[in-house]
């Protein structure tokens, strides 16, 4: 049976209040990244594009929405926006145990190369959220981008890992089985010994952790000097020490801060899922929606001025 090509190149986009989202798939190494690439439907693109930096475990979907709105917001003002899955992750090609520090940079420049070639935009800009933020600053540390967009970002790649431990070590607490409960201790133990770690049913890989735990974002930022939009979504009302460790870090670089301060709504976290029940236990309401729309507000404000 025959591909009919027409076709699928015909379904492999659509346009939506002037975005048009287009799938593709780009090489690194032989392997194969799946992507959304959103380009302004009825103007020319600007020639500062975005490349967005996914998160990990759940989080790559539970951020899902929050980034598309974001990839859609900075093209509705006609910014080129490429989402894309590392290799090891979604939609496409690779195993996770391969996955290091390295491999993961050297996609998300490959994904940066990729925008300019497709829509002729020759800035760039990182956007990620959590342990997507670590990694958009990590490869902004060459100094080939020029904005930042970082929502929650993990400061080190050991802080980020141990949190997963942590809320593993409490998800174990509440069931009742004779399962030997395992510290943090105990985990990291079990990675250094045998490669890997399930926590929560996902895999940390020593390939990763072992070159990723000793970054720290607010000891080292590199060549970056651009202009950084730093949202803090969180219960408390000030600035948070990790938030400002960062920001003073950029500041220090030379880079442009502009810190956003969100208050999270009750019963869930940033990263979490977004849907939870807040008195019918039958019914559940999207929490996290005045995040999401505080977040575009805000970028279109920034990217604006």
């Amino acid at each position: 049976m025959e591909l009919d090509r027409t076709l699928l190149a015909e379904h492999a986009s659509h346009t939506l209040d002037g975005v048009t989202e287009r799938a593709l798939t780009f090489e690194v190494d032989g392997e194969s990244c799946f992507g959304l690439l959103y380009t302004p439907a009825d103007r020319p693109a600007g020639d500062l594009g975005f490349v967005v930096c996914h998160s990990y475990a759940l989080e790559v979907l539970n951020l899902r929405r929050i980034e598309r709105a974001v990839a859609r917001a900075l093209a509705r003002l006609g910014h080129p926006v490429l989402a894309f899955h590392r290799r090891g992750y979604g939609d496409s090609t690779g195993l996770l145990d391969d996955a290091s520090l390295e491999w993961h940079l050297r996609d998300t420049r490959v994904a940066a190369e990729t925008l300019a070639r497709e829509t002729g935009t020759t800035r760039l800009g990182y956007v990620g959220g959590k342990f997507g933020g670590l990694i958009a600053s990590l490869a902004a540390r060459d100094g080939s981008a020029e904005r930042l967009i970082l929502m929650n970002p993990a400061l080190t790649g050991e802080g980020y890992f141990r949190r997963m431990m942590k809320e593993m070590a409490l998800v174990q607490l509440s069931i009742r089985d004779e399962t030997p409960r395992k510290t943090t201790e105990d985990m990291l133990a079990e990675l250094e010994s045998t490669g890997m770690v399930d926590v929560l049913g996902f895999p940390i890989h020593r390939a990763l952790y072992a070159p990723i735990k000793d970054e720290d974002l607010a000891a080292d930022m590199g060549s970056f000097s651009g202009e950084a939009l730093l949202f803090q979504v969180s219960k408390r009302s000030g600035t948070g020490k990790d938030t400002q460790a960062l920001a003073d870090r950029l500041q220090a670089d030379g880079a442009t801060v502009r810190v956003e301060a969100l208050r999270e709504p009750a019963g869930t976290t940033f990263g979490g899922v977004a849907y939870v029940s807040t008195g019918d236990p039958m019914t559940r309401e999207d929490v996290m929606a005045p995040v999401l729309e505080g977040i575009v507000t805000v970028t279109e404000d920034w990217i604006g001025a």
